[in-house]
């Protein structure tokens, strides 16, 4: 783990946490973001910026043991699970922002049911079309978002990308507005997740080009060679070369839907 804190000028009123690198394949925002902090002017507001697993990050790899994003309520003995117990007394903030990137471009945030009411108004400050809502049993608290009530995971665009790293400071742009008072909300659409879909097939899957984020799958069609929804559904997260074992797409449906 690695910590860069920036001070106020004056008085900490608000702090604001930026965690990075939960996945050590998508930390290269650290050092972009690291960097971006000498460029910003606070008058009020403590920024903590946190590389969060700096082995996986060295080694550019996703994780040492496991998914990071799933240990922060395992009763395994790992690498991650002890750094998951480490961030939980680490991360503290008015807002916390984990921030990913992922296969597509597509921008958007994830809450935890419990707290989307409490997180609304700034994910409606952050402009994007989608926020996913993630209830407890899917993931069974295991993800960082679970267990801070004041946070939000956001998808800032492709891996390794300059169109990412000028999204996620815009983000954090908006984080010091709202923190600072400066409200304006946008209209998002929220999706309710219901569940993952994975490659149980012995071999390595590609997912259909006809297999967009946000764009509605119907019943029967088929997703790759192999698997046909079961259900009409709106996937997220959509992965292309899957192999086995691995996730395929997010499974989500239009909020009280």
């Amino acid at each position: 783990m690695k910590i860069i804190t920036k001070d106020p000028i004056n008085e900490t009123k608000n702090k604001l946490c930026i965690v990075t690198g939960i996945h050590g394949n998508e930390a290269f925002l650290f050092e972009y973001l690291k960097d971006n902090l000498n460029e910003l002017k606070l008058e009020s507001i403590e920024i903590k910026l946190i590389l969060a697993n700096q082995l996986a990050a060295e080694r550019s790899i996703r994780c040492i043991d496991q998914d990071l994003n799933r240990s922060f309520n395992s009763i395994e003995d790992n690498h991650e699970t002890k750094l998951a117990k480490a961030l939980l007394k680490t991360i503290e903030g008015n807002l916390i922002l984990d921030l990913h990137t992922h296969t597509s471009e597509e921008q958007f945030s994830l809450v935890s049911k419990e707290n989307k009411e409490k997180m609304k108004n700034f994910i409606q400050c952050l402009g994007f079309k989608h926020s996913i809502i993630i209830p407890n049993e899917l993931t069974k608290k295991s993800s960082l978002i679970e267990n801070f009530n004041n946070s939000i995971s956001i998808e800032v665009g492709s891996h390794n990308s300059q169109e990412s790293v000028n999204c996620a400071k815009e983000v954090i742009n908006q984080a010091i507005n709202y923190l600072n008072g400066e409200i304006k909300k946008k209209d998002v659409k929220f999706l309710l997740a219901k569940e993952f879909v994975y490659n149980n097939a012995d071999k390595k899957l590609i997912t259909d080009s006809a297999v967009e984020n946000f764009v509605k799958i119907c019943k029967d069609q088929y997703l790759n060679e192999k698997t046909a929804a079961d259900e009409s559904f709106i996937p997220v997260l959509v992965s292309r070369n899957v192999e086995p074992g691995r996730k395929i797409l997010l499974k989500c449906t239009e909020e009280n839907k």
